[in-house]
């Protein structure tokens, strides 16, 4: 039996980031995985939300940002564009937009698969890396 939870903190030690606890309800979460040898080839998980809809680019209000990753060993094979295919057939479904920050190699990887660059100005406050408030920031 696949243990997701295991198999998402294996990529998050691989990238470097922290692991997670549990794996929320809302998130659809596909996945190939190697029979023969146990272990698995990739993910591509689907992070649900609502906002307001939005003129052309959120019509329904139902997002989802999109995570893909394969496992090094499967890389180059096409797995992720596999995964993107049945996320995208999941998104069509259900009438979900998705959205991605990429890294460069997934970045490529979403363009061929028929995502089109943004024409927002995305802008972050990042206070998950925030150590200690500066009173003049209040």
């Amino acid at each position: 039996m696949i243990n997701l939870l295991q198999e998402i903190n294996k990529m998050q030690d691989i990238l470097g980031s922290n692991q997670i606890v549990y794996i929320p309800s809302n998130w659809k979460i596909f996945y190939e995985y190697d029979e023969n040898l146990q272990e698995m080839k990739g993910l591509c998980i689907l992070y649900p939300y609502t906002r307001l809809p939005y003129k052309n680019e959120y019509t329904t209000g139902k997002i989802a940002e999109i995570g893909i990753f394969t496992f090094p060993k499967y890389r180059k094979q096409g797995v992720c564009s596999r995964l993107v295919k049945q996320a995208i057939q999941y998104a069509l479904k259900n009438k979900i937009d998705i959205v991605a920050d990429c890294t460069p190699e997934g970045y490529q990887t979403l363009l061929s698969l028929g995502f089109k660059e943004s024409t927002e100005k995305r802008v972050w406050l990042n206070y998950s890396k925030v150590k200690l408030l500066k009173k003049e920031m209040l």
